[in-house]
């Protein structure tokens, strides 16, 4: 069985032959050559594209290769997207530090004026406990060696700073050298 349109072969015949003949043997054997001449006949029509074609693939053979391009433009999507996000994923604030740091200076001075304020209490007492024991934690002692240890480096990291030059440290300079 065939499927499809079943048209005579006469009119088979007449569609790709211009030819009126009624013999079936002829036709069998014209029957290639016709669709062949068709296929021509429609492809002569559009000589133009197709040597738009050939020109084209001349002058750049990659002209027709469209998956090629999209997959490496989809390749330099998806770097992007994973630098954007190692990006986001190691992004810190710009403030987050400065204010940490800026904290801890602050506690640093805190303390500092505490212990101020403490060695002023003792120093207005005088003599009045001097026959009572003192008893100072290790770890007392050992936070006091760190704050003389961190005031001696801050004391350095200022001289060298005032050695730069620039307007602000000679300023601070000869504040400090009329004072002193």
């Amino acid at each position: 069985k065939k499927y499809g349109l079943q048209l005579p072969k006469s009119k088979l015949k007449n569609a790709f032959n211009n030819e009126d003949e009624d013999d079936d043997s002829k036709f069998n054997e014209d029957e290639d050559s016709g669709h062949i001449d068709y296929v021509k006949q429609k492809m002569g029509t559009n000589t133009k594209v197709e040597k738009t074609f050939n020109k084209a693939l001349e002058d750049d053979p990659t002209a027709f290769e469209y998956d090629s391009v999209y997959d490496s433009i989809k390749k330099d999507r998806e770097k992007k997207q994973t630098q954007m996000q190692e990006r986001d994923s190691k992004k810190e604030s710009r403030y987050i530090a400065g204010l940490m740091q800026q904290s801890l200076q602050k506690k640093k001075d805190y303390e500092r004026v505490k212990e101020y304020k403490i060695q002023k209490e003792r120093e207005k007492e005088g003599d009045q406990f001097k026959d009572k024991e003192v008893y100072v934690t290790s770890a007392y002692k050992k936070k006091l060696e760190q704050d003389r240890l961190q005031r001696e480096k801050d004391e350095n990291e200022e001289l060298e700073q005032s050695k730069k030059k620039n307007i602000g440290s000679f300023q601070k300079n000869m504040l400090s050298s009329i004072y002193d």
